[in-house]
């Protein structure tokens, strides 16, 4: 069996967490500040701001935008076409124009579908599966436009572009740290910032708007200008619940210690199934992305003949599969009133001939044996004695 995850959390884990639990503080507190600070330390970031999940991450990114008229409703910005819902809803929510642009052969944004001489005030960029996007070509395009670059990291920690870890290049970037990422803390995230105001912004508004999330001078203007409200309790932004707990952070400074070796193994396993999958000319891998070292999330493939006749081959014997992301989400009922018209065939070919398999650090030399046996005997269940 290849299943799409696997646990990679042991003792250690259990360990910080029960620390955490017999000390009595579980809410965000000095484990949560430890981990930002690791966090932004291994990313190269100035500040970093722990959240309950991936999907809060970025909604923490556009509704801090919005507070701080970085971005305004109305204006137009661009997300991938290839991406996963929460990409692109909390763009919707704060009532931004969105255009969802299409990918090339790499699974990434493709420079060239750019909306080229657009009012773009964004474009929010999401690294697929594991590998950064062509991100000096995105910077040319916002340089050039004048709009801000943000990136949806959340899988594609560890990954490297041009020697710097994909986070980094984005005004303000998201990570996720569900189950089956990189580093888990069962459900978690984070957003990282070089921006001192946008930093102060998405932690009072992960808490509840509070004033007292904000620092220093900050702060006490807030509580100057305000003397008859109990400053524990002084409400300054618009705000949500999006808090992570003392246990998740504990969980998340394990794993991070953990995550070289994690991302080590990914590799030798992507090796390992691109020297399997390479005998079969049928299923062709995404193009890679120059200077770009990927931190593989999954395998991803695309079929030149019946996907889910394969798909459903390999399920049959003991290969999980899914398709590649949410595929092409304008195509999604959710997205097709909602977002600005757009064409996007290279998506929408994913689509319908995109799926990808398991690719975590437990997959055992077994596994892969069996992903080889499986592949050769579809391929001759398919074409006899005239298979490669």
């Amino acid at each position: 069996m290849l299943e799409l995850s696997s646990q990679t959390y042991g003792l250690e884990e259990m360990d910080a967490i029960s620390r955490v639990l017999l000390s009595g503080r579980v809410t965000m507190g000095e484990e949560t500040l430890a981990f930002e600070k690791e966090f932004a330390d291994y990313i190269g970031t100035e500040h970093a701001i722990m959240v309950n999940s991936g999907s809060s991450a970025n909604l923490l990114i556009v509704a801090s935008l919005i507070a701080t008229k970085t971005l305004r409703p109305g204006d137009h910005v661009i997300a991938p076409a290839l991406s996963w819902s929460t990409t692109v809803w909390p763009l919707l929510q704060h009532g931004l124009k969105v255009s969802l642009v299409d990918c090339d052969m790499s699974l990434q944004i493709d420079p060239r579908a750019l909306p080229k001489g657009a009012s773009i005030k964004a474009v929010f960029a999401a690294n697929i599966l594991g590998s950064p996007c062509n991100i000096i070509a995105l910077q040319t395009f916002c340089n050039d436009h004048n709009c801000l670059l943000l990136e949806d990291s959340c899988e594609t920690l560890g990954a490297t572009y041009r020697g710097f870890r994909t986070g980094r290049f984005g005004y303000m970037s998201s990570f996720s740290f569900y189950f089956s990422h990189h580093i888990t803390t069962v459900e978690g995230g984070m957003v990282v910032t070089n921006d001192p105001m946008q930093a102060n912004h998405a932690r009072a508004m992960r808490s509840h708007g509070w004033a007292r999330a904000f620092g220093g001078i900050e702060r006490s203007l807030f509580e100057g200008e305000n003397p008859t409200i109990d400053p524990r309790f002084l409400f300054v932004t618009e705000g949500y619940n999006l808090r992570p707990t003392e246990m998740q952070a504990a969980m998340g400074r394990v794993q991070l210690g953990k995550l070289p070796a994690f991302a080590q193994r990914r590799a030798e396993v992507h090796s390992a199934m691109v020297k399997i999958v390479c005998n079969y000319p049928e299923l062709c891998l995404p193009v890679s992305i120059p200077y770009a070292f990927p931190s593989w999330f999954a395998f991803p493939v695309i079929c030149t003949g019946d996907r889910d006749g394969f798909s459903a081959y390999l399920e049959r014997n003991g290969i999980q599969t899914r398709p590649i992301i949410a595929g092409s989400l304008g195509k999604h009922p959710a997205f097709r009133d909602r977002v600005l018209p757009t064409s996007t065939p290279c998506a929408d070919m994913i689509m319908k001939q995109g799926l990808y398999w398991g690719l975590h650090p437990n997959v055992t030399e077994e596994q892969l044996d069996h992903l080889a046996r499986v592949l050769a005997a579809y391929d001759w269940e398919v074409h006899g004695d005239t298979a490669a």
